[in-house]
């Protein structure tokens, strides 16, 4: 029950977050956006300064990381929120954020509670963890490397976005194989959805960094090919 309590607010998070730029791509002012965050700075830094006070009050108060760790994520949804405050594309991420850090707390809450009571930990901490894991090290790199190969090839091809995007997916899946079969599994899918909602923030920024920087890249391509060449040998 907890684990799909868990799963339904990820994928809440991820609705409340790809709604919040799908459903306004069509907004005909983005620079008016990226303005209007810029003027926002210096409000979400005082918010972010205000939040990480209270969160080493709360950890000299209480001594407990869970408490502290669910204080400084207010504090991080708060600066969020703050930061894309009153722009058009962005506005409703702020619910996006609040249900994001929701399913991180949920995920390192029994390594929290192990941190604050160790009688609490059980076979949360195995050693045989480490074991797992080097033993999932080779199927790895196998499964990953398509996908990391793949991204590497589209960044040095100018392909910015795809770049980013498929070296990214191989970061997650490695960690996801990586940690397969072990306690920090649970760790893997609130990171996977923060990367996800980043890389869908970031599509048309990164997309305009490629058409900018494509005279660089195709200068370079001489250079690059032999590059490209070989990992596609991989």
């Amino acid at each position: 029950m907890k684990r799909n309590r868990l799963l339904s607010t990820i994928a809440g998070g991820v609705a409340v977050s790809v709604l919040a730029f799908a459903g306004t791509a069509h907004a005909d002012q983005p620079v008016d956006d990226i303005a209007k965050i810029v003027e926002n700075v210096p409000a979400a830094v005082n918010v972010a300064v205000d939040g990480v006070q209270a969160s080493v009050d709360k950890l000299i108060e209480t001594s407990s990381a869970k408490q502290t760790s669910a204080r400084l994520g207010q504090a991080l949804v708060a600066t969020g929120t703050a930061l894309v405050s009153g722009t058009v594309q962005f506005g409703a991420l702020g619910l996006g954020f609040t249900l994001i850090n929701s399913s991180v707390q949920s995920a390192l809450a029994p390594y929290l509670d192990a941190i604050d009571d160790p009688s609490t930990a059980g076979g949360l901490i195995n050693p045989d963890d480490l074991q797992t894991i080097l033993n999932n090290l080779a199927p790895t790199v196998e499964n990953t490397k398509p996908a990391l190969v793949m991204g590497l090839v589209d960044l040095l091809e100018g392909d910015v976005y795809n770049g980013v995007g498929n070296v990214t997916v191989s970061g997650v899946l490695a960690a996801g194989e990586l940690t397969n079969g072990t306690n920090y599994q649970s760790l893997i899918a609130p990171a996977a959805i923060v990367v996800l909602v980043a890389i869908i923030a970031g599509g048309s920024y990164l997309t305009d960094i490629g058409d900018a920087l494509a005279p660089v890249f195709e200068a370079a391509a001489p250079a690059t090919g032999s590059v490209i060449a070989l990992l596609e040998a991989l």
